[in-house]
């Protein structure tokens, strides 16, 4: 069990509004079980003692369905992309950090967790990343594996940041996640 006790400066928003094209299966990876619990209250319920709010972000459709497990947390429909859903995650949020995780990271650990939150008053957001061990190209051009890092969630962000980078009105902007977010206004 980790050292932190319910983090009042830190909103849990969960992303599990999505498709699931990726995933490649015929159920959306949300609805995916753990014994009888939706992959999506799985993780929810793993962090819900350590977060004074969670917020859970559904597709529209699912909205009332999700509520029905459990209506301890709080749910808000996601949209067709990624920003458009944490948009959306972002207007319930008053507290200083934000803790952005995927529904596809099931298996995160608490210690994990704690990594992150620990770290986030050194910067204004903090994510996990793997190394690259394999020779890398980018287009004919071997690049030097050492500078590549894979960004994976969750991330702890300072929410007025990841507000203003997904507000601004660079509304074509395009973010695979909060960090690139983040480093988009400075």
């Amino acid at each position: 069990m980790c050292a932190f006790i319910i983090l009042k400066d830190i909103t849990f928003i969960l992303l599990a509004a999505g498709n699931s094209t990726r995933f490649g299966l015929e159920v959306k990876k949300q609805w995916i079980r753990v014994g009888d619990t939706p992959l999506w209250q799985f993780v929810a319920n793993k962090f819900k003692p350590y977060f004074k709010d969670i917020i859970i972000v559904s597709n529209a459709n699912d909205l009332e369905y999700m509520r029905s497990f459990d209506d301890g947390f709080k749910f808000v429909a996601g949209g067709s992309q990624r920003e458009i859903s944490l948009k959306n995650a972002l207007n319930l949020v008053n507290s200083e950090w934000v803790l952005v995780s995927d529904v596809a990271r099931a298996g995160v650990s608490i210690e994990m967790i704690e990594r992150l939150i620990l770290n986030k008053d050194k910067f204004d957001c903090v994510s996990p990343y793997l190394e690259v061990v394999d020779t890398a190209y980018l287009g004919d051009d071997l690049i030097n594996r050492h500078d590549i890092k894979l960004i994976q969630t969750p991330q702890v962000s300072r929410t007025s940041l990841l507000k203003k980078a997904l507000m601004s009105g660079e509304n074509d902007a395009k973010f695979s996640d909060d960090s690139s977010a983040v480093k988009s206004v400075g």
